[in-house]
Formats: structure tokens, C-alpha cells, sequence
């Protein structure tokens, strides 16, 4: 909010997440220290009511979204954490723990940071809300940087059937099973071995699933096959304007 010349922030203090909480503040802080936001977010005088946590499609919400996960979780550090543990769910929650973010803000880091195939999947009910692979997993032929795209539906998975008992999603039920990788990327020209892990997260209604893979096929034995998969975009890009690109280049 702006009152004059000053502004401010303010955040429902009914969430109890401490890692959400921080979350929240540092997606505020990114709307102000972007001054191209201000156009947009002040433009009728009135405050500004933010979705922060990856669940608004808004250009100016998932750079405000980027933003926090850079200022909270920087690079060199987050990396590091990574490399001394080893790839899955019981990592992001750690690694949350240790930075003191929020489970699906580091499963997003998480899976852009990443040297190994893993990817972070929220969903709810019976559809994706988002997904991130790791350059990994995205190098598989047919997989891509956005192999799901916001209210794709899900595949027939163990991920599934915990979104379809939403009194488990809110105990935090958690669930894990080994899978093949069609059964998550049908373009893929390649099938090997997944592990899915799901987690509920609780009031919020979603589950958040881990997928690791032990080992991928060598993209060099593809190279004369061409990606059956459109969903190669970079997803900073979609639908945002060259000026929007140019501006959250200024401060990554």
C-alpha cells in the first residue's frame, strides 16, 4: 500500500507458516523495488491485494513470486545446500527448514537449481496448478521447460488419488512410489525410472510432488530427433511483454 509517499506492507497474520510469512514479505518487497510494478499495481489509487506463492498467472505476481525465492534463497548458498544432500522430498524440507521458506517455494527453487532430473509439481484436485523441471530433466527429448501448463489435468498417479481425498491433503498425508516416466511426460521419446513423492499441504488444499530420476537418457543420443513437445518456452517469457523481460533482468 501507499499512503503518500510512503509504503507499506501489510499480511495476514492468521498464517501460521513462518517460511509463507516470509515469503509474503519478500514478494512485496520485489513490487517495490520493481519500479515498473508501481504502473501497474498503483494505477487506480487504491492498495494493491497481491497473490503471492506462485498461484496467480499475472506477469507482475510471479515476477514479485521470482523475486522473494531469489532474495530468500540466493544462488551460491541455496546450491550448496543442495549438493550436500540428496535429491527428493526429505531434501526441499530440509533445505526449507534451512532457509526458513516456504515448502513450495523451495521445491521451485529447487527444481531450477537442480544438476539432477527432478521436477516440483503443486496440484489441486484433479489438475496441475504448476510445474518446474530441472535443465536435466528438461533436456529429455520431448519433455521441455513447461511439459504442464496451470489446469493441465493430472495423470493417473499415486499424486492423484491423494488429491482426491482432500482430509489427507489437509493432515499432510504424504505418499511415495517408484513410476515409469511416461506415466508423467507421455512426449517424452525416452521412458526411465521416476520416483514420485506427494506431500498435502495441509489448509491450503494443494499437494506438492518430487519426482526424481536416477538416471536420464543422453540428450547426444537424440540430437537427430526433434522434440514432439511444444512446451519448450521459456516460462518467464510467456505472455510478458519485451519491457517486462528487460526489467526483471535488471535485478536478477
Amino acid at each position: 500500500m501507499l499512503v503518500g509517499t510512503t509504503f507499506g506492507i501489510l499480511f495476514n497474520t492468521s498464517v501460521t507458516s513462518p517460511g509463507y510469512r516470509r515469503f509474503t514479505i519478500g514478494h512485496e518487497l520485489g513490487h517495490h523495488q520493481m519500479t515498473h510494478h508501481r504502473q501497474v499495481l498503483l494505477a487506480n489509487g487504491q492498495m494493491h491485494v497481491s497473490q503471492s506463492g506462485f498461484v496467480s498467472n499475472r506477469w507482475h505476481e510471479l515476477e514479485a513470486d521470482h523475486f522473494a525465492a531469489e532474495l530468500l534463497m540466493p544462488r551460491d548458498p541455496f546450491s550448496a545446500a543442495l549438493d550436500r544432500r540428496t535429491p527428493g522430498l526429505d531434501a526441499v524440507r530440509e533445505i526449507a527448514d534451512e532457509f526458513e521458506t516456504s515448502l513450495t517455494s523451495t521445491a521451485i527453487r529447487f527444481a531450477k537449481l537442480s544438476s539432477e532430473p527432478v521436477a516440483a509439481v503443486v496440484s489441486q484436485g484433479g489438475t496441475v496448478r504448476y510445474c518446474w523441471v530441472s535443465e536435466a530433466l528438461s533436456n529429455v527429448p520431448g519433455i521441455g521447460r513447461i511439459p504442464m501448463r496451470p489446469d493441465d489435468p493430472l495423470p493417473s498417479t499415486a499424486t492423484l488419488s491423494l488429491n482426491s481425498n482432500p482430509q489427507k491433503v489437509r493432515r499432510a498425508h504424504r505418499v511415495a512410489v517408484n513410476c515409469r516416466s511416461d506415466t508423467w511426460f507421455p512426449r517424452a521419446y525416452a521412458t526411465f525410472a521416476l520416483r514420485e513423492d506427494a506431500i498435502g499441504l495441509g489448509s491450503y488444499g494443494r499437494v506438492l510432488t518430487i519426482l526424481t530420476a536416477d538416471d536420464v537418457p543422453d540428450p547426444e543420443e537424440y540430437d537427430s530427433v526433434p522434440h514432439r513437445s511444444s512446451r519448450t518456452e521459456d516460462p518467464w517469457s510467456e505472455g510478458w511483454g519485451t519491457a517486462s523481460r528487460s526489467a526483471r533482468r535488471s535485478w536478477r
